[in-house]
Formats: C-alpha cells, sequence, structure tokens
C-alpha cells in the first residue's frame, strides 16, 4: 500500500508577500496479494483518493494527514490553513467500477474548485497591484509637488538675495557719490582760503613799505626833536647849573622812552611778519581729502 499526501496553503497579502506551507507524508505498505491504494490530499479540503483492486484479495487502507500551515506577513495578515484528510479505501472482490466513476467526477468538482479558487487570487492580486498603482501614483505626485514647492521657494530667496545685492550697491553708490561731493567741496574751500590768504599777503606786502616809511618818519622827527631838545639843554646847561642837571635827566628820560618806542615798534613788526607766515603755513600744505564715512552695510 502506498499513500501519498501533499498540503499546500498559499496566503496572499496587502503588499507583495506570500507565504506557502507544503506538508508530504508517504507510508508504503505490502500484503500478501497485488493490491495498491493510492491517496493524495491537497489543501483548502479537497481531498483526490483513487483505489484499484483485483479479485480474490482483501485489503483495507486508513490514511489520516493534517497539515497546518500558518503564514504571517509584515502586514498583519494571519493564515492558518488546517487540512485533515482521511481517507478509508475497502476494497473487496464484488466492488464495481462506480466508484472509480465517483471518485473521477469528485476529482473534477474538485479540480474546478481549485481552478476558481486560483482565479479569485489571481483577481485579488490584481486589486491589490491596482491599489499598490494607485497609491505609488499619488506618491509620485506629492513628491511633484513638493519638487515643485521647493523649486518656488528657493526661486523666492534667489530673488529675495539679488533685491538686497541691488540695495546694497545702491547704498554704496550714494556714499560714494557723496563722498564726491565732500571731496569737491574741500577743494573749493581749500582753493577759497588760499585765494584770501594771498591777497592779504599781498595787502601787507603793500602796507608794509608804508609803515616802514612812516615808521622812519616819526624816528627822524623824534631824532630831531631830541636832537633840538638837547640843543636847548646843552645851550641852557651853559647858562644854568641847575637847568643843566635837568635837562641832564630830561635826556636821559626821553633816550629811554625812544629806546621802549622803537623796541616796541620792532616787536610789533615780527609779531606781523609772523602772522603773515602763520596764514601762509596751511596754504602751502597740500590739501587733505575728507574722511570717507562708514559704508553701511545692510544685510
Amino acid at each position: 500500500m502506498t499513500g501519498t499526501t501533499s498540503a499546500t496553503g498559499s496566503t496572499l497579502a496587502t503588499g507583495t508577500t506570500s507565504a506557502t506551507g507544503s506538508t508530504s507524508a508517504t507510508g508504503t505498505t505490502s500484503a500478501t496479494g497485488s493490491t495498491s491504494a493510492t491517496g493524495t490530499t491537497s489543501g483548502a479540503g479537497m481531498a483526490l483518493t483513487t483505489a484499484s483492486s483485483t479479485p480474490t484479495n482483501t485489503s483495507a487502507t486508513t490514511t489520516t494527514d493534517t497539515t497546518t500551515t500558518t503564514s504571517t506577513t509584515t502586514d498583519t495578515t494571519t493564515t492558518t490553513s488546517t487540512t485533515t484528510d482521511t481517507t478509508t479505501t475497502t476494497s473487496t472482490t464484488t466492488e464495481t467500477t462506480i466508484q472509480q466513476a465517483q471518485q473521477q467526477k469528485q476529482q473534477v468538482q474538485q479540480a474546478q474548485q481549485q481552478k476558481q479558487q486560483v482565479q479569485q487570487a489571481q483577481q485579488q492580486i490584481q486589486q491589490l497591484q491596482q491599489a499598490q498603482q494607485k497609491q505609488q501614483v499619488q506618491q509620485a505626485q506629492q513628491q511633484i509637488q513638493q519638487l515643485q514647492q521647493a523649486q518656488q521657494q528657493k526661486q523666492q530667496v534667489q530673488q529675495a538675495q539679488q533685491q538686497k545685492q541691488q540695495l546694497h550697491q545702491l547704498q554704496q553708490l550714494q556714499q560714494l557719490h557723496q563722498l564726491q561731493q565732500l571731496q569737491q567741496l574741500h577743494q573749493l574751500q581749500q582753493l577759497h582760503r588760499l585765494q584770501q590768504l594771498q591777497q592779504l599777503h599781498q595787502q601787507q606786502q603793500l602796507l608794509q613799505p608804508r609803515q616802514q616809511a612812516q615808521a622812519q618818519r616819526a624816528h627822524q622827527a623824534q631824532a630831531q626833536r631830541v636832537h633840538q631838545a638837547q640843543a636847548q639843554r646843552a645851550h641852557q646847561a651853559q647858562a644854568h647849573p641847575v637847568q643843566a642837571h635837568q635837562a641832564q635827566a630830561q635826556r636821559a628820560h626821553q633816550a629811554q622812552a625812544q629806546r621802549a618806542h622803537q623796541a616796541h615798534a620792532q616787536r610789533v613788526h615780527q609779531a606781523q611778519a609772523h602772522q603773515v607766515q602763520v596764514q601762509l603755513a596751511p596754504a602751502q600744505q597740500a590739501p587733505q581729502a575728507p574722511q570717507a564715512p562708514p559704508l553701511l552695510w545692510n544685510h
């Protein structure tokens, strides 16, 4: 006796995960005579049994196959398929071929059921694939929208940076223009001041000979007066000794006053010359450009 039992369980869950469990059991028993029995069992409650017997022999075969298939996928789908097939075949010399026909009919029905189950499984697979494709399309659309938004934001940032750079350049140009205006104004002021100093120097040069002539005339007049006074005092001194003493004291006093007057005139003349030199010194030096104001950096 030979018995063959196979069980196959197939589970499909959301995604592309499949689990297959296969269990086979084979038992072989030989007895006196020629009797063979074959039992085939497949999952989902389907049993195929074929028995053939020859006369004058009686055999009884009982086959019990229990197949348990458990598949667990990552999508929390658990399928438990338990198939218990018990096949009992009794063959005697009085059996007819009716059993074989019935068994074949059952096999055909079971085959049709299997075909229907396969079709249903294929439909489920197609539905799952369509659902997955739809999800993938939605995800792709979302990614495209996100990319578009990111590009728009990037363009806005670039535009803001360009505007900021343009504003900064404009501020620099304004500051440069202001600096140029300040330099021009400073140069004009220096030129005007130099012209004024030159005019003042020319006026002083024109006035200096006059002042010297006036001082010389005053000095001559004073010297003449002193000489006359001295002569008069000498004459009076010869006439009167007392008057001579007074005249000598007066002459000493006048001489001291004359020396003080000359020293004072000389100091005034030197002070005027020094003032002219001081006024001409800044004009002779190179004019310095005004310092630029600090640049304003706006970020």
